[in-house]
């Protein structure tokens, strides 16, 4: 996905971007102190999962790095994304850029595609409950609590498409519906957004 904002711009990760991604995630690893701690299990698994996620070529269950547009070339800090049957939603960020407002704004570009151009009537998002800014992040973004359910296969290796959280992490749930009237809204405006993505991508 190709999106852009005042600050960030979102585009596919190419295999230019693999050693980046990967230094990003070594120095959020390093950093989260204890290796036992949530964060440090998710920058792991990402780590572990990287080269898979950039050669995903699924264009409904997309994903975007996620760029700073600061000097002359935008600069990866992070990842968002769209994975499994289920079309789970994800977005880290990198510590050192946390705080900004960049997963948030990250994230709301993510979900608009979301709802006008592929028009998922349901997302789902998975968190650590100990995680209190992802859980606000989530609650900003629409996500409400969920039924508590096994993890699904969308999480396990068993898939095909990619896994962004090991099935002992999951441990909270939450879901965001898209309503009809903004079905019935987002069908208006379906063709220029697939006009303005054709444009960015050419």
């Amino acid at each position: 996905m190709f999106a852009y904002s005042a600050r960030l711009f979102l585009r596919p990760l190419w295999s230019d971007d693999l050693s980046v991604l990967l230094d990003l995630l070594e120095t959020a690893s390093s950093r989260s102190g204890s290796p036992d701690s949530s964060d440090n299990d998710v920058t792991r698994y990402l780590r572990d999962n990287a080269s898979r996620l950039i050669r995903e070529t699924d264009i409904t269950r997309p994903h975007s790095g996620v760029f700073l547009r600061s000097g002359k070339e935008p600069r990866l800090i992070g990842i968002t994304a769209l994975a499994g049957t289920e079309a789970h939603f994800f977005c880290w960020i990198a510590p050192a850029f946390r705080g900004n407002g960049f997963a948030t704004e990250a994230s709301k570009m993510m979900l608009h595609f979301a709802d006008n151009a592929l028009r998922l009537p349901m997302l789902t998002a998975a968190y650590d409950h100990e995680d209190e800014a992802a859980e606000k992040l989530l609650t900003k973004l629409g996500f409400s609590e969920k039924q508590k359910n096994p993890p699904t296969a969308a999480w396990g290796a068993a898939n095909n498409s990619v896994s962004f959280l090991p099935e002992n992490f999951i441990k909270e749930e939450r879901v965001r519906v898209l309503s009809s009237s903004q079905m019935s809204s987002s069908h208006n405006k379906l063709q220029t957004i697939l006009n303005r993505i054709a444009t960015l991508a050419a």
